[in-house]
């Protein structure tokens, strides 16, 4: 009241009106919605693909999220790598015993950002081309052993 006076803060109450408010918030890139979304609309629309989980069942702690993109660059080498001895865990599997990138569960695809590319397919390794050109090497590990 001191700072505003009595006749702008009645004034601001006369113009505000409820229904039509919309409180802050973070919109993180959307657009704004100004209409129930169409139900008609929503099922036209394909649904959502499955999130990649490899190796599908089992106890696995901890999942990286990897995109349909990343999958799909490994399912471009998938059959020059696996002629080459590479396995499909080593290629593919997002689940593990430790948090991403520690331990030596993480395959191929978690290293693969949308940015990334793949470059040379070899026995020992396969090669991650970033977007600066530099290239990093994803080296094929020794099959573990049982209980190890």
């Amino acid at each position: 009241m001191e700072h505003l006076g009595e006749e702008a803060l009645l004034a601001a109450l006369r113009a505000l009106e409820p229904e039509g408010y919309r409180p802050p918030g973070v919109q993180d890139g959307e657009p704004e919605r100004t209409a129930e979304p169409d139900p008609a609309a929503a099922s036209a629309r394909p649904p959502e693909p499955r999130p990649h989980l490899h190796p599908a069942a089992g106890d696995w702690p901890f999942t990286e999220p990897v995109s349909p993109e990343a999958v799909a660059k490994v399912d471009a080498i998938r059959d020059q790598a696996r002629a080459l001895g590479w396995s499909e865990s080593a290629l593919y599997q997002n689940r593990g015993r430790l948090r991403f990138p520690v331990g030596g569960d993480w395959g191929l695809v978690c290293f693969l950002g949308d940015r990334r590319e793949i470059g040379a397919v070899t026995a020992q390794f396969i090669e991650i081309v970033m977007p600066s050109g530099s290239r990093l090497r994803f080296w094929r590990q020794a099959p573990r052993k049982e209980g190890a």
